[in-house]
């Protein structure tokens, strides 16, 4: 799952910086603040772990309440004895009843510690996420800094080269 999560981070990066130099075709620096806050901010796996503690928030405060009472109402349609529709006189067959759950044990109260533990839960869960993410993130970026570090090493040193071979090719010229 982590690895999972890292390369969603490295491909979601690359897109975000594809988008930034498409739209701009010089340069563009962004520091690594400037990253973070762009990428967490728009990253839906973190989104959707946030809504998940909302979520087990609500969970708490419906273990809180208590279960609502049923009421149950039945009337025949036709009464065969004095042949009626709908007799709700004393003739009439009707039944009304009522029902009401009641937890013993503690049940209630057990109910909300495992939410609360759920919701602690789904907290650490998001905390774990948010540090892989920034850890994947952070180590693509600097992977790409020291990167674009050896590329212009290597632009120096190509120039370097070059210059070098117009001299050799000067030389070889003049004999």
């Amino acid at each position: 799952m982590k690895v999972k999560n890292f390369y969603l981070c490295a491909v979601l990066f690359f897109t975000f910086v594809s988008k930034i130099a498409a739209q701009q075709a010089d340069t563009v620096s962004l520091t690594l603040e400037d990253v973070e806050k762009r990428f967490l901010s728009a990253n839906l796996q973190l989104l959707a772990q946030q809504y998940n503690i909302d979520a087990s928030k609500a969970l708490i405060l419906q273990a809180r309440l208590w279960p609502n009472p049923n009421l149950i109402i039945d009337q025949n349609l036709y009464n065969p004895k004095n042949n009626k529709v709908l007799d709700i006189g004393y003739q009439g067959q009707t039944f009304i009843g009522i029902q009401q759950l009641i937890q013993l044990a503690g049940k209630r109260n057990k109910n909300i510690e495992l939410q609360k533990i759920n919701t602690e839960l789904a907290a650490a869960q998001l905390y774990d996420l948010l540090r892989t993410l920034k850890f994947g993130l952070r180590s693509t970026f600097f992977a790409m800094y020291y990167k674009q570090q050896s590329l212009g090493a290597y632009d120096t040193e190509i120039g370097s080269l070059r210059h070098t071979v117009q001299l050799y090719d000067l030389q070889y010229q003049k004999g």
